[in-house]
Parts: structure tokens; sequence; C-alpha cells
């Protein structure tokens, strides 16, 4: 009857995989979680760009007469309907390419 032979890892082979596991971890980790973070980033501004383009699809559908956003800590919009905005800029000339009032809600002055 031939011998059964049993295949198994020693225990040094063992330590050495894990060891080297170590080390392709701590030199991956730090890459991965810049990656994670870049990527976070990004998403966050084309989810602005993305917002300021819909308003920018609203201005120009007629929907609003002007739209103001305001880049803080949070996003911050405010709105003029056509009534106010022409009410506003009524007396601006063709010639004058600049604006007086480029205030868009009345509440926030700055």
């Amino acid at each position: 009857m031939p011998k059964k032979t049993i295949n198994a890892f020693t225990l040094l082979e063992l330590l050495v995989v894990i060891a080297i596991l170590g080390v392709f971890s701590a030199v991956a980790y730090p890459n991965i979680s810049k990656w994670i973070t870049d990527r976070e980033v990004k998403k966050e501004v084309y989810d602005v760009v993305n917002l300021i383009k819909e308003r920018k699809s609203e201005v120009m559908n007629g929907k609003y007469g002007m739209v103001q956003i305001r880049l803080k800590p949070s996003v911050e919009i405010y709105n003029m309907s056509q009534d106010d905005f022409f009410n506003t800029y009524k007396n601006i000339s063709a010639n004058n390419r600049f604006k007086t009032n480029k205030i868009c809600d009345y509440q926030w002055r700055g």
C-alpha cells in the first residue's frame, strides 16, 4: 500500500507570506487613502459644477432673471425673478456693460 503524503505549509512559509502581505499593505495604504480622498473631492466638484449648470439652464430658459451662487463651506444660492431683474436693471444703457447693482438677494449685502 502506497504511503499517503500530506501537503501542508510550514509555519515559516506562513510567516513569510504574512510578512510580504504586511509590506505590500504598508506601501499601498497611503496611496489608496489618497486616491479615495481625491475621488471624494472630485465628486463634490462635479456636483457643484452640475448645480451651476442647472441654475444656468434655468436662467437661460427664463425661470429666473438672475441666479447668484456663493461658494463658502456650503453652497448658497440666491434667485432673482424676471420682474425684479428687469426693475433693477432697466436703467442700464446698452453701452454700459457693467451693472451697478450685482446683488441678487435683497437680504444679503456684501
